[in-house]
């Protein structure tokens, strides 16, 4: 009676270790990933929150072309001057200048202060050989995305 009682206790004792040794293995499967989850969220998370930012930030990205100076003052070499004035609340980083569609080179990008700066308007200058009385599709884009562009007649000159 002895021998039949060990062998109940022991199979009594085995069934629990191995009870317990599943739950150990199923919580440990569960931490794993309920951690998993929270990281890819953090991350999904933070990529979304960076999307949201840079789109506000374009929306608050408000400018327009104030002037366009035709320079003829040396007929052999005409320059163009574009005044451009930010009146959103972000700063602005200029990227590029069109004309006709034609992206100018040596344009230098250039950052104009958000409302509540001292000068929120900034020329950009450069070499440009325009005809005269033509008129001219000047386009300015920004790093965000953003653009304006307007018809400019150029002066009549001889």
């Amino acid at each position: 009676m002895g021998s039949k009682m060990s062998s109940r206790a022991k199979r009594g004792q085995s069934e629990i270790i191995s009870s317990l040794l599943l739950i150990t293995s199923a919580v440990a499967l569960g931490s794993v990933v309920f951690f998993w989850g929270l990281s890819f969220a953090g991350d999904t998370q933070s990529s979304l929150g960076g999307a949201i930012f840079e789109e506000n930030s374009k929306v608050g990205e408000h400018f327009r072309i104030e002037t366009v100076y035709f320079d003829t003052t040396d007929l052999l070499d005409l320059k163009l001057k574009v005044y451009v004035r930010n009146y959103g609340i972000n700063s602005l980083n200029i990227s590029g200048v069109f004309i006709n569609n034609v992206i100018q080179p040596s344009i230098p990008s250039t950052l104009i202060g958000g409302r509540g700066t001292t000068n929120p308007t900034a020329p950009l200058d450069f070499d440009f050989t325009f005809v005269s009385g033509e008129t001219y599709i000047i386009k300015v884009s920004t790093q965000r995305g953003n653009t304006f562009e307007s018809h400019y007649r150029s002066p009549d000159f001889p």
